[in-house]
Parts: C-alpha cells; structure tokens; sequence
C-alpha cells in the first residue's frame, strides 16, 4: 500500500549568494564596454587618429537648459569626438528621449554598480514537495528514501522541487532582462558592421 501526499509551499525567500551580484554586475559592465568600444572604434575610423575619452552616452534629455553639462547635446561634444554626424545621429536614435527603453535599462543597472554599490538581485520561489510511504523497499527512489520513519514503520520517499527567480528590486527577472540586453547589444553593433571595411 502506497500513500502520497503532496505539499506546496509559496512565495519563498531565497538568499542569493554575494558572488551572483559580482557576476551580473560583470555582464552588465561587459555589455555597457562593448558599446563603448564601438563609439571608440567609430571615431577612430570617422577622424583618422585615435580620441581618447570617448564614450556611448546614454542620456534621458537631448539638452537640460536648468544644468548645461546635462544630457545628449552637450555631452556628445566630449564623448563623441570625432564621430561624424551620421554617426552621433545613429547613436542619438538610441537614446531613452528618443523611446528607447533597452538603453536606460542598461544604464541604469549598470551606473550604481560601477560607481556605488553591487547590482541587488532578489530570489524567490516555491517549492513542491511529494512524499510517498510505503511497506516495499521502493528500489527504483534508492537515493530518497528514508527506511522506516513513515506510518507504522514504512519507508518513505521525499522528492522536494523548487523553483526560484532571481529578479532586480522592480520586479524584472534577471535572465530575462540579461537576454534582452544582450540581443539589443548585438544588434546595436551589427548595425554599424558595414561601416567597417
């Protein structure tokens, strides 16, 4: 005779370790770099010599008339030296004023971690858990079984499941928003293969 019964448990807590917010910090960091190299790799082309400080800006305002250092305009003047005008009109297409949405998820993840703190990721999940007893040996659950503890001495066979996601403080999950940014990079940079000979 077999008993089942089948617990489920909602909405847990699930420490992530330190060294997940080190790595994710470290995609981020990577994906931000590989569109810095590309403004490098532009303006190196488009000027013929090679500008140091240059940088792929992300920006949520084309000029702030309040704080004249703020936004696409003025910073573009530093950071984009030496692009030509195609070329910082193809990188202003990218910008958060101009709706794009992947770009200020990008900045925004990945400023705070390079400059304050950790990239803070959260786990949570739920777990199922089927427990079986038994009066037989149960040898195909060898490595599950706890001889003798169930009803009237059974064994009993515990399989617990879990599922977890690990997602920023807002809600998004972080394989998700990993995989958007990186096709979005990807793109980004394929758009601007045939500038290169």
């Amino acid at each position: 005779m077999t008993a089942i019964s089948v617990s489920r448990n909602q909405d847990l807590l699930v420490p992530i370790p330190k060294d997940v917010s080190i790595i994710v910090g470290e995609v981020f960091y990577n994906l931000r770099a590989a569109l810095d190299y590309l403004v490098y790799e532009l303006a190196r082309q488009d000027s013929g010599i090679r500008q140091d400080a240059t940088q792929f800006i992300i920006e949520d305002v084309r000029s702030d008339p309040k704080e004249k250092s703020r936004g696409f305009e003025p910073r573009s003047k530093r950071s984009l030296r030496g692009l030509n005008p195609r070329h910082i009109d193809q990188i202003e297409s990218f910008q958060p004023y101009k709706g794009v949405a992947w770009t200020k998820m990008l900045r925004d993840i990945s400023n705070p971690d390079k400059h304050r703190e950790l990239v803070v990721v959260r786990g949570s999940g739920s777990s199922t858990t089927v427990i079986r007893g038994s009066e037989g040996m149960m040898k195909s659950y060898s490595e599950k079984v706890l001889p003798g503890v169930g009803e009237n001495g059974s064994n009993v066979y515990i399989d617990p499941r879990y599922e977890v996601d690990i997602t920023f403080p807002d809600g998004r999950l972080l394989l998700e928003t990993l995989q958007i940014l990186k096709r979005k990079v990807a793109e980004t940079i394929d758009a601007f293969k045939p500038e290169f000979n």
